[in-house]
């Protein structure tokens, strides 16, 4: 249970929420009606949520753990806590997250750094307010460059987060930048939130390092970290339409 508890303080909301959904939706229905009963009890748990609600379900355990750190896990039977932590770890999307259990000293303080890389963060800034053709090219640009290794880890990521490229190769940059810049655009934080640190700040530097990112940094000194308004896109893109327009037209999977 230890290392469960370590998860639960170490890994993004974003993440723990998928990997507790995976869980959920193949636990016995026993041991889902004891997870429920406990977060309704304990939590902001809506009244008339059933077993059957594990998306749901999951956002409300990940909420209320970070919220309160074993404000769920105390209420939970033995076998129902074992169970839930055991499909929880034995994800392989969760084995990135566990890396630094070994120093841990089993308290409940946050484990997040207070602070963001900086190369992250003006990552995040590029993402958020880049001409989406400018911002598709510096991904193509970085993605040819990075390791396969790096970029076998932000496909891996796209068809977790965003359940979409599933034929795609780590060769397939062009591709792969569209749905990733797609992707951040439609849900800011989809596959920033989700990608191990490691291989997030190699593409953050890589794009951040492009030729297609020059002078798009104009306003990053005045900007204070928030998500702001989506920018106006111009129908003046490789593919000459809206992101949202295109993301509908061709389809998740990128075709």
């Amino acid at each position: 249970m230890r290392r469960y508890r370590y998860l639960l303080r170490a890994a993004p909301p974003q993440v723990l929420e998928k990997l507790h959904a995976r869980a959920l939706s193949v636990l016995d229905p026993g041991v889902r009606a004891n997870l429920l009963r406990t977060a309704q009890e304990r939590s902001r748990a809506p009244a008339d949520l059933t077993i059957e609600d594990t998306d749901i379900l999951a956002r409300v355990i990940t909420e209320a753990e970070q919220r309160r750190p074993g404000l769920l896990v105390t209420g939970y039977n033995e076998m129902a806590l074992g169970r839930l932590a055991h499909l929880v770890l034995a994800d392989p999307t969760s084995a990135p997250f566990l890396t630094g259990y070994d120093s841990w000293d089993g308290s409940d303080r946050p484990l997040l750094p207070p602070g963001e890389d900086v190369v992250v963060r003006q990552y995040r800034y590029l993402l958020r307010t880049a001409p989406l053709d400018a911002l598709e090219a510096a991904h193509r640009e970085a993605l040819s460059k990075v390791d396969p290794g790096d970029r076998a880890v932000v496909l891996r990521t796209v068809q977790t987060q965003l359940v979409t490229g599933a034929h795609l190769g780590v060769e397939d940059v062009e591709p792969l930048a569209r749905l990733v810049c797609l992707g951040e655009r439609r849900d800011p934080g989809a596959l920033t939130e989700a990608m191990p640190p490691a291989p997030l700040k190699v593409l953050a530097q890589a794009v951040i390092d492009s030729e297609a990112a020059f002078g798009l940094f104009g306003g990053y000194a005045a900007w204070d970290g928030r998500n702001p308004p989506r920018p106006q896109e111009h129908d003046d893109s490789a593919y000459g339409e809206d992101w949202h327009t295109g993301l509908q037209s061709r389809g998740r999977d990128g075709t």
